[in-house]
């Protein structure tokens, strides 16, 4: 792992400064934050309960990365969401109506130090091997008629989005993958 400087804002939160730019000349800073909760509103029960997860976490982390080039500042090397976009036909075109993360399950588990450390070493990976591409692709329709393009890193994230969408297909690289429901 290269090296970085915590800085926590509160007991559950803060930023992580990684020291080295990378190869792009980018600087990274991951905010992080331990979610807890109980009750039937804690998101850790809603995804259980919804399927978007096996079983209710009590606590589970959230990150989001902020990188700097510059003057620029934007998202990048993000895992613990994917992005998705919704198109719709207007006028016989097809439109984008909406984009928008959507969390990736994959990285949804209990917030221990050890997976807050795996976590933070793929976010660095991505980073430092400048790997900002999403590769895998699920198309699907959703509740609203909406043609949906949701990008994710891994096969394992790729899956679960599809296992929830009926009549969803992976692409992988811009090419159809050979899975069937």
């Amino acid at each position: 792992m290269r090296e970085y400087k915590i800085d926590m804002r509160t007991d559950h939160s803060g930023l992580i400064t990684f020291t080295e730019p990378n190869a792009n000349g980018e600087n990274l800073v991951v905010e992080f934050t331990k979610c807890t909760g109980e009750g039937k509103h804690f998101l850790g029960n809603l995804w259980a309960k919804h399927g978007f997860i096996e079983k209710p976490v009590k606590s589970y982390w959230s990150f989001g990365n902020e990188v700097t080039k510059g003057d620029d500042c934007y998202r990048a090397y993000e895992v613990f969401t994917n992005a998705r976009y919704a198109y719709a036909m207007e006028n016989g075109k097809r439109k984008q109506v909406g984009c928008r993360p959507s969390v990736n399950f994959f990285y949804v588990e209990e917030a221990t130090e050890q997976w807050f450390l795996d976590t933070l070493e793929d976010i660095a990976e991505r980073f430092y091997n400048c790997d900002n591409k999403r590769r895998y692709c699920v198309k699907y329709r959703d509740e609203d008629g909406c043609d949906v393009e949701e990008y994710t890193w891994d096969m394992a994230s790729a899956l679960e989005i599809f296992n929830r969408k009926e009549h969803s297909v992976i692409y992988e690289d811009g090419k159809e993958t050979e899975f069937e429901k």
